[in-house]
């Protein structure tokens, strides 16, 4: 079971794993303007190359768009986790940037753990 970036409750989900000031923080990132390493910055990005690679004639100039974009680092509470966009839109939590409590709660709540 993955969390996709597109899934309706993927924000919540990310709330169950890093808590109730992650929502929060995220907010407050956005209210002052920062987008960089936030869900909605990733969002953005992710959709935005969704979009070009779409409207790209050249299949093969879709595929290097798909291949190079990066699609984000969400970073968690504290930026202590990590969460990386994959190509497909799917949400890795960061084995590296996380302890094995984080881990336990980020596969309870449905992400891969990379």
């Amino acid at each position: 079971m993955s969390v996709y970036i597109t899934d309706n409750d993927a924000l919540q989900k990310m709330g169950e794993v890093e808590g109730e000031y992650f929502a929060r923080q995220q907010g407050d990132y956005l209210g002052r303007g920062l987008r960089e390493y936030t869900f909605v910055g990733a969002l953005v990005s992710f959709a935005r190359s969704m979009s070009e690679a779409a409207h790209t004639q050249d299949a093969e100039e879709a595929e290097f768009i798909m291949d190079s974009c990066g699609f984000g680092t969400i970073y968690g509470d504290g930026g202590v986790n990590r969460y990386y966009v994959r190509r497909e839109g799917r949400l890795a939590f960061s084995r590296f940037h996380s302890s094995e409590e984080a881990q336990d709660r980020a596969r309870k709540a449905g992400f891969d753990v990379e």
